[in-house]
């Protein structure tokens, strides 16, 4: 059977972010009874909160449809918002019902468990309105403040058990995106690469897997992988690897070799022919 849970629209927006002084990036995960807009700077991890997302919304969606069809909440699409503030003015919780959708705003990065239980308490008869800071004029990012705001909202849901991921949403798994060949697949709340249909040995984090003359360069925890087709050609540790941002590293491609770089210090160089590594 097919299911309309399966279409997801993903769009993309910049906005300056006073509080900050940096650019903030917004993407839309979308699902017929849900759409997440998640806002991020620059250096944030897109290349696992964007896949991560839609398979949080895809269960999300399904959970939601659920409760319209069974009577305990109206038919609304639900308008969650989460990740770093694009105002001074923007508080850190803001939980609340409009003529046509329901909304959650959460500066934070909510995992599946933490979403799933507040849509259920729009479906609970102890269901009001949540504001943190109720005055706009406090809000202050901090890690406290997000601490603060995390037992908050642990108080207020109290009354509500926590859900339990079941047998179908920690065992089904989903394609969740693609990028040079490379499938994102998305099972029990964690994300995997795979290539022909084979799951490789490096997770995806926040750099993004490089494709350059038949060969895929993934940066994995403290080491380099370099896969052809699925095979596993070298892996090389290189302890301070992860230190950097995303787009501090840098390939390129000259006379059969790659060379990696991390700003304008080179890390090692690749042989396409012979597969020798030297460190630079």
């Amino acid at each position: 059977m097919k299911s309309k849970n399966l279409l997801t629209v993903v769009v993309f927006s910049i906005f300056f972010c006073p509080l900050s002084g940096s650019v903030i990036h917004h993407k839309y995960v979308e699902y017929s009874n849900v759409i997440i807009r998640l806002s991020y700077n620059y250096n944030s991890s897109w290349n696992t909160l964007l896949p991560y997302y839609k398979g949080v919304g895809y269960f999300l969606n399904e959970r939601i449809d659920y409760l319209i069809k069974s009577g305990r909440i109206d038919k609304k699409r639900f308008e969650i918002k989460i990740g770093f503030p694009y105002e001074l003015r923007d508080v850190s919780i803001d939980i609340s019902k409009g003529k046509e959708s329901y909304y959650i705003q959460l500066y934070d990065s909510p995992d599946l468990i933490y979403l799933l239980h507040i849509i259920e308490y729009f479906a609970s008869e102890s269901w009001q309105p949540l504001k943190y800071p109720a005055n706009k004029s406090d809000f202050s990012p901090r890690k406290d403040y997000i601490q603060n705001s995390k037992a908050f909202m642990h108080q207020r849901l109290s009354d509500i058990p926590v859900p339990e991921l079941t047998a179908h949403q920690t065992t089904k798994e989903l394609v969740v995106g693609h990028i040079l060949g490379l499938q994102y697949r998305y099972i029990n709340e964690k994300l995997k690469y795979s290539l022909n249909g084979q799951d490789l040995s490096v997770e995806p984090n926040q750099y993004p897997a490089q494709y350059i003359q038949g060969y895929y360069f993934i940066i994995g925890e403290k080491s380099l992988f370099i896969y052809s087709k699925t095979e596993l050609i070298r892996k090389i540790e290189i302890p301070k690897i992860n230190s950097g941002l995303p787009h501090d590293y840098k390939y390129k491609y000259l006379d059969g070799k790659v060379v990696l770089k991390h700003l304008i210090d080179g890390i090692l160089e690749f042989d396409l022919i012979s597969h020798t590594i030297t460190k630079l």
